[in-house]
């Protein structure tokens, strides 16, 4: 998971009582958008769509994050083996 300090870096600029709501575990958070073409034109402001953004580049961050953290544990644990 991301620390703090790394969010405020990657999204300065999203709210941070959305963020519990925006990064929780949803469908919506998943393989779908984040909203609908018609959400984005009729609902949504600039600044919902920046702050979209920042989540998306959250999420990618932090699947960076996990892989570095997966591939550390793993070379430890093939030290160990040899």
């Amino acid at each position: 998971m991301l620390t703090p300090r790394e969010i405020s870096r990657i999204a300065p600029n999203l709210e941070r009582e959305m963020l519990p709501y925006l990064l929780r575990p949803t469908p919506c958070m998943s393989e779908p958008p984040l909203c609908t073409l018609h959400e984005l034109r009729t609902i949504y402001t600039l600044d919902d769509l920046a702050d979209f953004h920042e989540v998306l580049d959250l999420r990618e961050a932090a699947g960076e994050k996990a892989a570095r953290v997966a591939e550390r544990e793993a070379q430890t644990r093939n030290r160990g083996r040899r």
